[in-house]
């Protein structure tokens, strides 16, 4: 439940994103795109009817995909679920990376 709770507190909802810091490199943020389906229009692949949630605070040497899985729980997201992320300075019309297990 302490972990639920901790997840919880991550999920920014609508209050505005943190300063981390200039020097701090640990932490970030990840968006998340969740409820939506892929398309192709014109030949360009769009993410469309999704929704977007923020979780703040995350801690590099913690990101996991079983930390993933508890903030699905938290949203009440059916799992199992994959995740796919778009790498920096690309579009979608690239292949998506898979977020494989650690």
């Amino acid at each position: 439940m302490a972990a639920q709770a901790q997840i919880g507190k991550m999920l920014r909802g609508d209050y505005p994103a943190p300063d981390y810091g200039e020097y701090n490199t640990e932490q970030f943020t990840v968006r998340l795109f969740y409820g939506g389906c892929f398309l192709t229009k014109d030949g360009n692949t769009l993410y469309e009817w999704d929704k977007v949630d923020y979780i703040d605070n995350y801690y590099a040497s913690y990101f996991s995909t079983f930390t993933l899985d508890r903030v699905m729980n938290v949203m009440k997201i059916p799992l199992p679920m994959g995740y796919a992320y778009k790498r920096s300075r690309l579009n979608l019309n690239h292949r998506l990376m898979r977020l494989a297990i650690d």
